[in-house]
């Protein structure tokens, strides 16, 4: 599966989908346009009811870290996403609006009796596979608002970004080793 990823901070803690790395391998290889470079990366935690998973990735060079959002976004504001559809590993660009606040609307996950609405929000980009874990960002400020994902309304593909305040929760609790219902610390 190919995807995109957002570094959280320069120690090589990543985030991308959980979609993306759930499956049978704890590496995975990370290619980092920046360097030219391609890096082996471990699962380390994850949730699979906000599609969130947190990589170590070891020898990252440094590299900036993700500003997250102060304030989660509005309906109308501008927002990029970014990804790596392209099998040359180009990084481009999808740009729109925010279509919905943050919200509950990905709709109810059970797991183990245990129900959770992923806080997210649609956007009027077009998003095509490969744009999955990469950022969503407000061009004007260039904080971080969310984190690519794909979402299903009436069989009908919508862009939609997980909001930055879940994808940070998630790595407070993978790091902190204090996993909640939600999340898994490998």
């Amino acid at each position: 599966m190919r995807g995109a990823a957002m570094i959280l901070d320069s120690s090589g803690i990543i985030a991308t989908n959980y979609h993306i790395v759930n499956h049978p391998s704890p590496t995975f290889s990370v290619y980092i346009p920046e360097k030219g470079s391609t890096h082996s990366a471990r699962l380390i935690g994850y949730s699979p009811l906000t599609d969130v998973a947190i990589l170590k990735v070891d020898g990252l060079p440094p590299l900036t870290p993700i500003t997250p959002a102060a304030k989660p976004p509005a309906p109308g504001d501008p927002a990029v996403m970014f990804g790596f559809p392209d099998s040359e590993s180009r990084a481009t660009a999808a740009s729109g609006h925010v279509q919905t606040g943050v919200a509950r609307n990905r709709g109810t996950t059970t797991i183990d009796n245990f129900t959770y609405d992923g806080m997210s929000f649609l956007v009027s980009c077009h998003m095509v596979p490969g744009y999955s874990g990469g950022p969503t960002v407000n061009p004007k400020t260039g904080q971080t608002l969310g984190m690519n994902a794909r979402y299903y309304i009436d069989s009908k593909v919508q862009a939609e970004s997980i909001a930055i305040s879940d994808v940070m929760r998630v790595k407070t609790e993978v790091l902190g080793g204090k996993p909640t219902k939600d999340t898994v610390v490998k």
